[in-house]
């Protein structure tokens, strides 16, 4: 998934910067996912059809960060040398659709900004010197590595392109000894559902930490309709209006422990 603005101009009609924002985690998670699966010595490539940073390079870095030293960017300016390209970006700065700049992570959270928009921005779609201070001890990624390739280079579509190679067994679930492939034999295709352990896992924890844990997904569990006040907040909040609106507010519904 990506938000297909270095591809498709007819999008630019609709195109708004929370679209990449919208995508990161996912991205993140998907290509987290494709590297746990891969085996040690291989290559992955980790492409969009977009310019975004925070599509791109923001995931790259997050992802080489959470392997802890498991996956090395691969420096390509070698190969195909007759492509012609760019080098990946070091520094960008994340912007909301009212086209505000938030130079910082902190700034996405500062008092004025309304918490919907807070709750869309992770610390990872940041260049890391832009990210909170815990962060800013660890080396910066080697981002040039990564490739652009721009549509008025060569007549080409627009694509970002990053070559990972892992080169380690990727860390294991927290509080278990040794590394998934290790206890596992490094299988082929047929692999468990929590491959590549904490790195995978710890994303999940994250994006459901707005959520009751244990026992409340469980059968226990009701769907009971939105009540007309949370409506008008919904409403208030993301600025719904219209007829499709009221015609979808009829059919919310939220999920709730039954006791």
């Amino acid at each position: 998934p990506a938000s297909f603005d270095a591809v498709a101009p007819q999008s630019w009609s609709s195109w708004g910067a929370d679209y990449g924002t919208s995508l990161h985690i996912l991205q993140l998670r998907i290509a987290l996912r494709g590297l746990a699966l891969l085996r040690v010595g291989g290559l992955m490539a980790y492409s969009t059809c977009s310019f975004n940073p925070v599509e791109d390079e923001a995931v790259v870095a997050e992802l080489l960060k959470r392997c802890g030293g498991a996956v090395e960017l691969v420096d390509a300016s070698r190969l195909l040398p007759t492509l012609r390209r760019r080098s990946g970006m070091s520094s960008w700065t994340v912007m909301d659709d009212e086209r505000t700049l938030y130079p910082t992570y902190a700034d996405s959270q500062a008092a004025g900004v309304p918490e919907a928009r807070r709750r869309q921005y992770r610390p990872s779609m940041w260049p890391r010197h832009a990210q909170p201070a815990e962060n800013q001890s660890e080396e910066p990624p080697p981002l040039n590595r990564c490739l652009r390739f721009f549509p008025h280079l060569q007549d080409t579509g627009g694509f970002f392109v990053a070559i990972l190679r892992k080169t380690a067994p990727l860390p294991g679930p927290p509080g278990r000894s040794g590394k998934w492939e290790e206890r596992r034999g490094v299988g082929g295709v047929h692999s468990a559902p929590r491959v590549g352990g904490d790195v995978v896992e710890r994303e999940e924890r994250v994006t459901s930490s707005s959520r009751d844990g244990g026992d409340s997904h469980s059968a226990r569990q009701a769907h009971v309709r939105v009540d007309d006040d949370r409506i008008a907040e919904l409403q208030d909040m993301f600025g719904l209006r219209g007829r499709r609106w009221k015609q979808v507010a009829k059919r919310l519904f939220w999920r709730c422990v039954a006791t």
